[in-house]
C-alpha cells in the first residue's frame, strides 16, 4: 500500500473516531455500542485513533466514559506530530456541538410568530414548548418567546390557551388592558372590538393584572398600583379599561357551551335574539339586523358556525320570521 493510501485511510479512521466520540458524548444506544465494538475490532488503527482523540477530550469526560466501556484498554497519548490535526478535529466538534445547542435553543425555546384565522374559521396551533393555541373566528395572536418569558398578545378575537408547564418561563398573555399569567394551565380569552375582555379558566390557576403602561415605568414613583386577581378552574371574569366585574363560577355544562366553537358550533340556551345575533355576526361575512319587536325572542339549540344560512332558515321557521338580503345585510322581521 502506498504512503498516500495509508495517509488517506488514517484520515478516514480519524474522522470516524471523531464521529464516534461525539456519539459517546451524547450517549450510545445498545445497538450503537455493538457497532462501536465491531468498528474497533475491524482494524487496530481504529482503536489507537479513538483513544488518541479521546485524550484531547479528557476535559469533557470522554476518557472516563471509554474506560467504563473498555476497562482493559490503554489510553494512548497523541503524538506531537498529530497534535495539530487532532486539535483541529476537536475544535470542529466543539463548534458543531455549539451549533447544535444553539439550533436546539432556537427550535425549542425561542419563537416569534403570528397566528390568524379568517371569518368563520377556527384553527389549532401547536407551539414549540408543547403549549397550544386554539383560535376562534377572525382572531389574531402574536407570540414572542425568550429564554426567560413566554409573551403572547391576543390582538383580536378569541383564543383558548393550553399551557405547557415551565416554572422558569411564565406564560403571559396580554389582551386589551389586562395581562393573564400562567405556568401550566388552560384558559379562554375573548376580546371585544372595544378591548373588553372575558377570561374563563378551564384548568389550573391564573393571575389577572392590569397591563403596565411602559411610559409609567420611567416615572420614579408611579402612583397607579397594579391590581392582581387570581382565578381557578371553573371561574370567569370580565374586565375593561376601567374596572373588573366580580369573579363568577361557571358550571361544567356552561363551559362546554362556551367552548363549543372549538367543535364548530354555537350554543344558545334561552338567549335573547338580539344578543344571539351579535354572536352569530362573528362568523358571518355579512351583517344581520333584527327589528326591535323581535329582539327579545329567546332561542335555544346548537348551530353550526360554518352554516349561518341554515341558522337564519331555522329562525324563520321557528319564530315565523322573514328575512331579506340587501347588499351585505340580512334583515329579520316578523311576518
Amino acid at each position: 500500500m502506498s504512503k498516500l493510501s495509508q495517509l488517506s485511510n488514517n484520515e478516514d479512521s480519524l474522522d470516524q473516531a471523531s464521529e464516534w466520540l461525539a456519539k459517546v458524548d451524547r450517549g450510545l444506544s445498545p445497538s450503537e455500542q455493538l457497532a462501536l465494538q465491531q468498528w474497533l475490532d475491524s482494524n487496530p488503527m481504529h482503536r489507537r485513533n479513538l483513544f488518541d482523540m479521546a485524550a484531547l477530550w479528557d476535559s469533557m469526560s470522554i476518557l472516563s466514559e471509554l474506560s467504563e466501556m473498555f476497562p482493559l484498554e490503554e489510553q494512548a497519548k497523541p503524538s506531537k506530530a498529530s497534535w495539530r490535526y487532532y486539535s483541529a478535529i476537536a475544535a470542529s466538534l466543539m463548534l458543531l456541538s455549539l451549533g447544535i445547542g444553539l439550533f436546539w435553543i432556537n427550535q425549542h425555546l425561542l419563537l416569534q410568530d403570528q397566528y390568524t384565522t379568517a371569518i368563520g374559521e377556527h384553527r389549532l396551533f401547536e407551539l414549540n414548548d408543547g403549549s397550544s393555541i386554539h383560535l376562534n373566528t377572525n382572531s389574531r395572536v402574536s407570540v414572542n418567546y425568550s429564554l426567560g418569558l413566554r409573551q403572547l398578545t391576543l390582538e383580536q378575537g378569541e383564543a383558548h390557551f393550553n399551557v405547557a408547564h415551565d416554572e422558569q418561563r411564565p406564560f403571559v398573555v396580554s389582551a386589551g388592558q389586562q395581562t393573564v399569567t400562567a405556568v401550566g394551565t388552560a384558559f379562554n380569552i375573548r376580546l371585544s372590538q372595544q378591548d373588553d375582555m372575558e377570561l374563563l379558566v378551564t384548568e389550573g390557576r391564573v393571575s389577572l393584572a392590569n397591563k403596565i403602561d411602559d411610559s409609567a415605568t420611567n416615572q420614579p414613583n408611579p402612583t397607579t398600583p397594579t391590581t392582581t386577581t387570581y382565578l381557578d378552574a371553573g371561574q370567569k371574569i370580565a374586565a375593561n379599561t376601567l374596572a373588573q366585574s366580580p369573579i363568577e363560577p361557571v358550571a361544567s355544562s356552561a363551559i362546554d357551551g362556551k367552548l363549543a366553537w372549538q367543535r364548530g358550533f354555537i350554543v344558545f340556551d334561552g338567549t335573547p335574539l338580539g344578543q344571539a345575533l351579535q354572536e352569530v355576526q362573528r362568523y358571518a361575512e355579512y351583517d344581520i339586523v333584527a327589528t326591535e319587536d323581535i329582539q327579545n325572542l329567546e332561542i335555544a339549540g346548537f348551530f353550526k358556525t360554518s352554516d349561518i344560512d341554515k341558522l337564519i332558515a331555522s329562525l324563520e321557521q321557528s319564530f315565523d320570521l322573514s328575512s331579506e338580503r340587501k347588499g351585505q345585510t340580512i334583515y329579520l322581521r316578523q311576518r
